[in-house]
């Protein structure tokens, strides 16, 4: 996703080790272009801002992020293009990330763990209904959806079956 929708800043909140954090910092790298990752998580499931930190330096990938220490809610967001929110599991969690990344300015939004915990599965039924989000969908692991955020009106078909009631030419 990084590398194809080149964004200049990624917020990813809930990093863990921070395994996904050195790959989207890796893509950003590829790019050539700069561009920063800015990892928002509170550091609760035994691992540790040094931990991610070590690992970055090994991959000579330290200065592509930023380490922002507390909860998603409560800390200031950065501007961005892209978040992936794999934080806080309640809906109320993932629909406060879900918020504060719209209105961080992020046009895409990509959310793990969709399949097996309750909150981010709530709020992806939601969004499905909701005009100008488009959903991705991807059984994978324990889940992911990709949500696209449109700024443009959806065109109507330019082929309708009237035209070719059969199907394709």
């Amino acid at each position: 996703m990084i590398r194809a929708l080149r964004p200049q800043s990624v917020v990813e909140v809930g990093a863990y080790c921070g395994f996904l954090t050195a790959w989207c910092a890796r893509a950003l790298e590829d790019n050539e272009q700069g561009g920063k990752v800015y990892v928002i998580d509170n550091f609760s499931l035994n691992s540790d801002p040094q931990t991610i930190s070590n690992t970055l330096a090994a991959l000579e990938l330290a200065n592509r992020v930023h380490i922002i220490e507390g909860n998603s809610r409560l800390v200031s967001w950065p501007s961005c293009e892209l978040a992936i929110i794999d934080g806080d599991h309640s809906y109320e969690g993932c629909k406060a990330d879900w918020e504060r990344a719209i209105g961080s300015g992020a046009k895409c939004v990509v959310f793990h763990d969709t399949f097996s915990w309750w909150g981010p599965h709530k709020l992806i039924s939601e969004l499905r209904s909701v005009p100008g989000v488009d959903i991705l969908e991807y059984p994978f692991d324990e889940g992911l959806v990709v949500a696209f955020i449109r700024d443009y009106v959806k065109p109507e078909p330019r082929y309708t079956e009237s035209q070719y009631p059969k199907g394709h030419v």
